[in-house]
């Protein structure tokens, strides 16, 4: 070391050394590499300033916190050198940060929408696909029997097992003209056997097996009868009036659905025979769907073989609307009637079937009264009065009324 000059070594000597020391300390001291790791990067002010504010501002409860850009990056480069200078960062956020930003925010919230709609869809389909599910059954339930004796049909039926030929020699057409003989004699267990074994002597001899269980229907044989009418069926022999007798049938076994089945394959397959449609909707009432059977009575209507039968739909159709909650109207609608004259026969039991319905069994009574005594002025009134009277909604009611039972029994004949 270099020794001092003399200037400088009495200037030395003459300073105070209290104000030397106090020079050394206001000079600034360069920081080492381990303090400038601990305190971290220099930050602008402005970035400063807006890191208070996010301190301040709470963050929402529903939203997970997301590290900013800025603690990511401190994150990555804790090792990296700080810079001596601030002017050499930027003072302003370009679009690229602000995307960078925004990004984890749109990530995180996009697959849970996703992920909803996919739920929302998978039970829309379900739903839809119950629905569809629901009406198949329903629709194939409706059509069963029908499409039962037509694959039947298709198929080529056959007998029970071979029986012993009782008659051998005799022609089955010999056996028919017997049978005819023995029907007329009443004797009804001869004829039938007589016409099953024509019918396994000549199996393409048709209607034989519809003619036996029509035979049994009528004897009150009902079992036996919808046996037989089932294997005439099979045999296609009188279609439309085999499925109306099993209708009638189902009815008497109170096997509604069944019964709508068999007088639909019966209109079906005969289309213009009104008995087929009026007691389909008879069926349809009974099984508390009126407002179905009003198609079916009014399709009666139109294919009514006389004017009797057409007033009788006409009525029919009324009591299903009001069996279907349409009180109002019809009390309306006769009101109207009345004002333009008396009430027809059929109106006056419409009026009384309102009032049955309503509670008000003495206006009733006063009704049907009316209606009898208007029947005997009123061309095939006796049996207009008496298809009215018949109806279901009035048998109920006569059952727990002696008045109104007694009101509806018919005491004339129709003139």
């Amino acid at each position: 070391m270099p020794e001092q000059e003399p200037d400088e070594q009495a200037a030395s000597i003459g300073e105070d050394p209290s104000k030397s020391d106090r020079v050394r300390r206001s000079r600034p001291r360069t920081l080492t590499a381990e303090q400038r790791r601990l305190l971290g990067k220099p930050r602008p002010l402005h970035e400063r300033v807006e890191a208070g504010k996010e301190i301040d501002e709470p963050a929402p409860a529903n939203e997970t916190t997301v590290p900013s850009a800025r603690q990511r990056r401190e994150t990555r480069e804790p090792e990296a050198p700080a810079k001596e200078h601030s002017g050499e960062i930027s003072s302003e956020r370009g679009p690229e940060s602000e995307e960078r930003t925004a990004a984890p925010h749109a990530a995180f919230r996009r697959p849970d929408d996703k992920s909803s709609r996919a739920i929302e869809m998978q039970h829309a389909a379900l739903i839809i696909g119950a629905i569809f599910a629901l009406a198949l059954t329903f629709y194939v339930g409706k059509k069963f029997d029908y499409w039962r004796y037509l694959w039947m049909a298709k198929n080529k039926p056959k007998l029970t097992e071979k029986a012993p030929d009782k008659f051998p020699g005799v022609s089955a057409n010999e056996l028919i003209e017997q049978a005819l003989a023995f029907e007329h004699e009443s004797r009804w267990r001869d004829a039938a056997e007589r016409l099953i074994a024509a019918k396994h002597k000549d199996i393409k001899y048709r209607g034989i097996l519809f003619r036996t269980g029509k035979m049994a229907y009528d004897r009150g044989d009902f079992d036996s009868a919808d046996k037989l009418l089932e294997r005439a069926l099979a045999f296609g022999e009188n279609i439309d009036a085999a499925n109306y007798l099993r209708g009638l049938i189902a009815i008497r076994h109170r096997d509604l659905a069944t019964a709508e089945r068999f007088f639909e394959a019966a209109a079906t397959a005969e289309p213009f025979t009104p008995d087929y449609y009026y007691y389909w909707a008879e069926a349809l009432r009974m099984d508390h769907h009126p407002l179905e059977a009003i198609a079916r009575y009014e399709q009666a209507g139109h294919r009514a073989r006389n004017e009797q039968d057409a007033t009788v739909c006409q009525f029919k159709v009324r009591i299903a609307r009001l069996e279907g909650g349409e009180n109002a109207k019809l009390k309306a609608e006769i009101e109207e009637k009345g004002k333009a004259g008396s009430l027809s026969l059929d109106w006056l039991m419409t009026n009384a079937a309102v009032a049955i319905r309503e509670g008000r069994i003495e206006d009733a009574v006063r009704s049907v009264t009316e209606a009898r005594v208007a029947s005997t002025h009123t061309e095939n009134g006796g049996g207009i009065f008496v298809s009215c009277t018949n109806d279901m909604l009035f048998q109920d009611a006569r059952q727990k009324n002696r008045e109104l039972a007694d009101a509806c029994e018919a005491k004339t004949t129709s003139p």
